[in-house]
């Protein structure tokens, strides 16, 4: 199991204890936020496993493949051009790679990757094509990628609009909805790493 997949599985579990947590409160509106924060903390974790498992295998990578068009362009925002490269080979480093995917490694942590979409693109750049209907079709559930984009979306509506509704009042949000949404992200971790690592 990838160093990733167990740091994200710890995410996961500590947005699950924010909802337990919540089940051993009055029913009150205040608490609702610890509800709210076991989402955005659910979907952070989610984010962050796709930008570091990319990292993870752009060394291997780059070592079996030659890069494509829209990978070099990645490389070359963090700053790996030819530049950089041949100061690399001037070196004699012992790992160029390692000492590539250091560089890179800054940057692609500023990316958001909690939209499948966006994940999808993400993982073209290193041949892995349609990861998001891949995980889908292993599952075989079809309600786990709108599981996914509900939880990703409510996420923004929290982070950036207080989770307010067109009156000015917070959306409703049970523990039940964000039970399903958190055990979604992370079914959709576990079977994407699994396609991730035959890629290694």
């Amino acid at each position: 199991m990838a160093r990733s997949l167990d740091t994200c599985k710890s995410v996961f579990d500590r947005a699950r204890d924010l909802v337990k947590v919540y089940d051993g409160m009055e029913e009150d509106e205040k608490n609702k936020d610890l509800l709210r924060s076991s989402v955005v903390l659910a979907v952070s974790g989610f984010d962050r496993y796709f930008t570091h498992r990319f990292t993870d295998i752009l060394s291997s990578h780059l070592k079996r493949k030659n890069p494509s068009k829209e990978l070099i362009e990645v490389l070359e925002r963090s700053g790996v051009n030819l530049a950089f490269v041949l100061k690399l080979a001037a070196q004699q480093k012992a790992r160029p790679f390692r000492t590539i995917r250091n560089k890179v490694q800054p940057s692609l942590f500023r990316l958001t990757t909690q939209q499948t979409s966006e994940i999808d693109k993400l993982f073209n750049k290193v041949g892995i094509h349609g990861l998001t209907g891949r995980v889908q079709s292993q599952c075989g559930k079809k309600l786990l990628i709108k599981r996914i984009n509900h939880a990703v979306l409510r996420r923004h509506k929290i982070a950036h609009e207080g989770d307010l509704n067109s009156h000015y009042k917070p959306n409703d949000l049970s523990p039940n909805t964000v039970c399903k949404w958190i055990d979604a992200l992370e079914e959709y971790v576990v079977i994407a790493d699994g396609i991730v690592g035959e890629h290694e």
